[in-house]
Parts: structure tokens; C-alpha cells; sequence
């Protein structure tokens, strides 16, 4: 906010008057008693409510029986012109009573805004600019309106009771509370950037068989399409293929049934006409039948005794067939541990193969990563000078803009960048620059504003000029007016001595009109009888008349005179406040003159710590090439590193294969022993082929016998 106007009415030595505040710094001056402490004291009654005095009877003037204070201001937050306005009023009956009336009037709104003590307070809280602070009063004792005499007594206090004075204004504790919860989350975010840092180490190796899973991934979900897709012709095929097989099945069925009717039929037939030719034969064959079993007898009991044999010697057969079974079984397992023993001892030798690889292909991979930190942190640094390249070409542009007239002057000659060494040094001589270049704006802003200043002093300056000499004219008119009011008096007095005369002279007069002695009111005996003081007192009159018209002529001329004399005085007093503030003008334009020159010299002098578009381009250009140069290294190296996580898969195995070997060598050993015992189970039955083929002799041998 700005304070513009300050009006004061019983207040103190002040009976009433006011004093307006132009824009700028403002220095009150006087001899002690001239009231200019009274000014600060009325700006901290009416807008911060704060007065030093115990009783506010104290704040009026003697004997007055109402004050007045009128503080005239511009708000900070929304421009406009504001009066807070604080009335003291001496209650009837009562020295020391006080009835206060406050409130805040708008002149753009032309009605009071706000009325009573705490609204009133709140108003100017907002609009001044202090919303955080509770206690107006205390900010105006201990910050703004602090007494000529205590300007540096709170700086001599222990440090104790500075704190107890400056911490609430400073907010410390807000601070202090913002930091310490600051501490917490920067201790919560410690904890989990450890945490994420541990789990990025979990997750490496399993990172590194990333490349080699998903190719086998993509490889099954290949295959798996293929599948499916072959699945689903096949499955439409089944589909028709079992309906047809469905509806010939019923077909099949059908026909069935009826052949097997029909073969019933002539099979009944074909059973009752040999049943017939076989009861007629079997009279004539039971008899021969008798003959001839008995002949037969001794062959039937041979064939089946060499049938159970043979009966027994089969049961025999199969328990060495199932014993050949096994042994087969465990001979195809021989081979198959045999082949996988081959195809584990093949995976050990690459497994030891791949760590061996792997630990020679090691300082490669350093040397890998080592140019890829540097190539990222270059590039990162090379990112950075390029944004801060564009950022300062932006700025000079707008600096050449601003400033379209003015030659900038630059420093010759490339940065001192070398090749081959870090962008570092480039990014920071880069950002360097930058913040100089940063530094310029501001003071190119302050420059156009002092000669804005000086182009809007200016005209001000020549206008008061012109009337600080026109006012001097009326200097020389305006030194003659005591001589000319005292004439004037002079003047007035006479006509006032000739007026009362003339009255005197009248009722002079008329007493001698009676006969009388205007001067002992009686019969006059210096007058004989039959003549009269009439025609010498008529002369006097008449002359005094005279006088009195020539004295007022004079007069008139005299009061003309003296209102333009007095007009000259006014027109002269004007210098009282033009003169200091044509003084205040010269000295401003002055000060806004060096600091013009001030600014130009720095900016000069800063402009030629900095390099040109086209020597940061040069630069630029000149890492870009060293950036091209760590990719072709990088390039030569083929990527060792890629190749590692590739063997470390089959190197992480080593452990797994030389177990599993020896399972299967283990397996191996257990299979052999187990067909060596089943081989001696099968010696028993070397000649079983023999024994069975005489039986089976036997068999044929009797089978007549046996028939019969």
C-alpha cells in the first residue's frame, strides 16, 4: 500500500491541517515541537490502531472537545483509494471519557466498507498486506513505526529477548515446523529409494535371462498358434468323420441283424437234417466207438499226462517271458542313461566352458560399461549445454530486442573447451553464463525503467521550472506589500479620523442650529447676537467632505494595489513547495542519470564476460564429434556384454548339470545291477524251448489216441 494524504484535526499542536505524500521517499523535517512525530503517530492510530499514550485523551488538542484523524491510502491488493478515519469525541461531564468512532471509507464506492474496530482491522489487514499477522499494533511499535530513540534498542538486547521480539515476526516456528516435517519425508524417501536400490540388485541376474526367455517365449507362442490352428482343422474333420461313421454304424446294424436271421434259419435247417443222418449213423458208431476207445485207452492217458506237462511248462514260459520283458525293459533303460549320461557329461564341458567365457570376456565388460557411463554422462552433460545454448540464444535475442539500437559488445574467441575432455566443464561454463546473462535482464529492466523515469520526470521538471521562474517575477511586487498595507491602514485610519470629525462636525451643527456651543453645550460667548457657528462649521464639513472623498480615492487605488500585490504573494509563496520540489525533481533525474550510466557500464562489463551464438554453437559442435567418437567405441567393443548374460545361463547350469549327472550315473549303476540279477533269474530256463518241443511231440504223438 501507499499512503498519500494525512489529515489531522485537534490533534495535539495541530488545529487542523493536512499533509499529502507525492510518490517516493518521504523525509519529515522540522525543529523539535513541530508535530512530525504527531504524523507517525496518527498514521499507527488510524490504520494499525496503535498510540502511545495511556489515555487517548492525551492524543487531542488542548481544550478541544473532538479530534479527528484522516490516514488517505492506496490498497495493495486492489489499487484503489481508501480513508480510514478515527474520530475522538469528550464525553459531556467527563475530561477524561473518550467516545471513539472508526471506519473505512471507499472514494470509489463514495460510502464507508468497513465499521466498528474489528472489522475495520481485518479491512486493513487484507489491504495492506500483512493477512498473517493478528496484532497490527505490534508490527507498527516494533517494525514500522519505531521511535527516533529506539531505532537500535531491540538490536542491544540479550539474545533471549531479541527471539521474543523477532521470532513472531519473522515466523520462525513456522519454519522451524516446515523443517522438521520436511525431515520426515526426506528420511521416508531415503528409506524407500534404499529399499527400490535393493530390489533393482534382486532383480538384476534375473533381468539379464530376460533376453533369452522371451525368445523362447516368442518360439512356443509361435508353435502354439501353429498347433491350435492345425487343431482346429483336425477337430472339424473328427466332427464330420463321426457322423458318417455314426449313420453307417446304424446301416451296419441293420444288415447284421437280417444276415443273422437268415443264417439262423438255414442253420436250424442244416442242424435238424444232419440231426436226422446223425441219429441213423450214431447206433452204427456207437458200437465201432466202444472198439475202438478201448483200443485207445493207453494213447488218451499219454496225451494228457504230456498235456499237463505241457500245461506246466507254458506257466514256465511266461514267467520267462516276462522275465525276457524286463530285461529288455531294463536294456532300453541302459541305453537311455547311457545317451543322457553323454548328453549331461556334453552340458558340463560348455557349462565350464561358458565360466571360463564369461571371466575372459570380464575386462571387456568393463571397459564396455566404463564407455557407456562416460557416453551417458556425456551425453546427459551435452544435453544440458544444448538446452542451455538454446535458453541463452533465447536470451540474447531478447536482450538485442529489448535493446535494438545498442551495439553488445561479447567476448572474442571459443569457450575453453578442449578436446576430449568431459562435457562437464562445457555444461558449467555453459550455466555460468547463463546466470551472468540472467543477471543482465533484470538490470537492461531497471535501465529502461530509470529513462522511463527520466522521460516521465522530465516534462514535470520543465513545467515546474517554468513556474519557479514565473513565480520569482512576482517575487519583487510581492516584497512591497507591508509598505502598501500599511499605507492602506494608514488610509483607513485617516478616513476613519475624517468620518468621525464629520460627525462630530454634524452634530456640531445642529447644536449650533439650537444655538448652543457644541463644545460646552451652551449659549456660546464668543458668538454675538445675530450671528451664527452654522456657516463655519457647513465650511468645516464641506472640507472635511472633500477630504474624506479624496482620502477614499486614494484608498480604492491603495486596495487595488494591495490585492495585486497580494496576488503577486501568492503566486510568490507557491516557491515554498515548488522550489524544494524542483530541487527534489533535479536530484531525482541526477540520481536516475548515474544510475543509468551505472547499469550500462555493468551490463557492458558483463556482456563482455560472455561468449557469442557462434562460439557456443562451435563448442557444441566440438562435443558432438567427442559424443560420435565414444559411440564408435562402443561400437568396436560388439557388446560383451550382451554375450555374457547369454553364457551366464548356461554357466549358472554347471551345478545343476554335474548333480544331475551324477544322478544318472548313479541311476545308471543301479539299472545295471538290477539286469545282471534278472539274467541270472533267467539261467533256470536256458533249455525250456527243448523241454516244451518234446511235449509238444508227445502231444502229436497221441493226439489219435486221444481223439479216438
Amino acid at each position: 500500500m501507499r499512503i498519500t494524504a494525512v489529515s489531522l484535526k485537534n490533534v495535539k499542536s495541530y488545529q487542523e491541517a493536512t499533509i499529502r505524500f507525492p510518490p517516493g521517499t518521504i523525509a519529515v523535517s522540522g525543529p523539535n515541537g513541530a508535530g512530525k512525530s504527531t504524523i507517525l503517530e496518527a498514521i499507527g492510530f488510524a490504520l494499525f490502531d496503535f498510540l502511545p499514550y495511556r489515555n487517548q485523551r492525551e492524543f487531542m488538542r488542548h481544550n478541544a472537545t473532538e479530534a479527528d484523524v484522516r490516514v488517505t491510502f492506496l490498497s495493495r491488493l486492489d489499487e484503489c483509494e481508501y480513508q480510514a478515519v478515527r474520530t475522538l469525541k469528550r464525553a459531556s461531564g467527563s475530561a477524561d471519557s473518550i467516545t471513539p468512532s472508526y471506519f473505512v471509507f471507499s472514494f470509489d464506492a463514495h460510502e464507508k466498507v468497513a465499521e466498528q474496530k474489528e472489522d475495520v482491522q481485518a479491512f486493513l489487514r487484507r489491504h495492506i498486506g500483512l493477512d498473517d499477522y493478528d496484532d497490527l499494533a505490534r508490527v507498527f511499535a516494533d517494525v514500522l513505526g519505531v521511535p527516533q530513540g529506539r531505532l537500535t534498542a531491540d538490536f542491544l538486547l540479550t539474545p533471549a529477548q531479541r527471539k521474543h521480539t523477532f521470532d513472531p515476526l519473522l515466523r520462525v516456528d513456522a519454519y522451524r515446523r516446515v523443517y522438521a516435517k520436511l525431515r520426515d519425508v526426506l528420511d521416508a524417501l531415503q528409506g524407500k529409494v534404499a529399499e527400490h536400490e535393493r530390489q533393482v540388485s534382486a532383480l538384476e541376474p534375473q533381468a539379464a535371462r530376460l533376453p533369452d526367455a522371451l525368445s523362447a517365449l516368442a518360439q512356443h507362442e509361435t508353435e502354439h498358434a501353429e498347433a491350435k490352428a492345425q487343431s482346429g482343422a483336425l477337430s472339424a474333420t473328427l466332427k464330420r468323420l463321426q457322423t458318417e461313421l455314426k449313420n453307417l454304424e446304424t446301416q451296419r446294424r441293420a444288415l447284421e441283424q437280417q444276415r443273422e436271421l437268415a443264417r439262423q434259419l438255414t442253420q436250424q435247417q442244416e442242424n435238424l437234417q444232419k440231426r436226422l443222418e446223425t441219429e441213423r449213423t450214431q447206433v452204427a458208431a456207437a458200437r465201432q466207438a466202444a472198439a475202438r476207445t478201448h483200443s485207445a485207452k493207453a494213447g488218451y492217458a499219454a496225451y494228457r499226462k504230456a498235456q499237463d506237462t505241457l500245461a506246466t511248462l507254458e506257466g514256465e514260459r511266461k514267467d520267462a517271458d516276462a522275465l525276457r520283458q524286463t530285461e529288455r525293459s531294463l536294456e532300453n533303460k541302459l541305453v537311455a542313461l547311457e545317451t543322457q549320461q553323454t548328453a549331461l557329461r556334453k552340458g558340463v564341458e560348455e557349462a565350464s566352458q561358458a565360466a571360463a567365457r564369461i571371466a575372459a570376456l570380464a575386462p571387456h565388460v568393463a571397459r564396455q560399461e566404463e564407455v557407456e557411463a562416460r557416453a551417458r554422462a556425456f551425453a546427459q552433460d551435452l544435453g544440458y549445454a544444448r538446452q542451455l545454448g538454446r535458453q541463452i540464444d533465447r536470451a540474447l535475442r531478447r536482450l538485442t530486442a529489448s535493446a535494438p539500437d545498442e551495439r553488445l559488445a561479447f567476448a572474442e574467441g571459443p569457450l575453453p573447451v578442449e578436446t576430449g575432455q568431459d562435457a562437464a566443464r562445457a555444461r558449467a561454463q555453459l550455466a555460468e553464463q547463463y546466470e551472468r546473462l540472467q543477471e543482465v535482464a533484470p538490470w537492461l529492466q531497471q535501465r529502461d525503467g530509470c529513462r522511463r523515469q527520466l522521460r516521465q520526470t522530465r516534462p514535470e521538471r520543465e513545467k515546474i521550472a517554468q513556474a519557479v521562474a514565473r513565480c520569482r517575477t512576482f517575487q519583487s511586487a510581492a516584497a512591497r506589500l507591508p509598505e502598501l498595507e500599511a499605507e492602506l491602514q494608514s488610509v483607513q485610519e485617516k478616513i476613519g479620523a475624517y468620518q468621525a470629525q464629520q460627525r462630530f462636525n454634524e452634530h456640531s451643527r445642529s447644536m449650533a442650529a439650537d444655538g448652543l456651543c457644541p463644545f460646552f453645550q451652551d449659549q456660546c460667548p464668543k458668538v454675538d447676537d445675530g450671528h451664527s457657528l452654522i456657516p463655519v462649521i457647513t465650511t468645516l464639513i464641506r472640507d472635511y467632505a472633500g477630504h474624506t472623498a479624496q482620502a477614499q480615492t486614494e484608498r480604492k487605488k491603495l486596495a487595488s494595489e494591495v490585492a495585486k500585490t497580494r496576488a503577486a504573494q501568492q503566486e510568490a509563496n507557491r516557491l515554498t513547495d515548488l522550489e524544494p520540489r524542483l530541487r527534489q525533481l533535479d536530484d531525482e533525474m541526477l540520481a536516475l542519470t548515474q544510475q543509468e550510466r551505472d547499469l550500462t557500464r555493468r551490463i557492458d562489463a558483463r556482456l563482455r564476460e560472455m561468449w557469442r551464438p557462434e562460439a557456443i554453437a562451435a563448442t557444441l559442435s566440438l562435443l558432438e564429434r567427442e559424443e560420435e567418437s565414444l559411440a564408435q567405441q562402443l561400437e568396436s567393443l560388439g557388446n560383451p556384454r550382451q554375450e555374457v548374460a547369454r553364457l551366464h545361463g548356461a554357466a549358472g547350469e554347471h551345478e545343476a548339470r554335474t548333480q544331475a549327472l551324477d544322478a544318472v550315473s548313479t541311476e545308471h549303476e543301479r539299472v545295471a545291477q538290477e539286469l545282471a540279477h534278472v539274467a541270472a533269474r533267467l539261467e533256470p530256463y536256458a533249455d525250456l524251448g527243448n523241454r516244451l518241443t518234446a511235449q509238444r511231440k508227445l502231444i502229436e504223438a497221441h493226439r489219435d489216441a486221444h481223439d479216438t
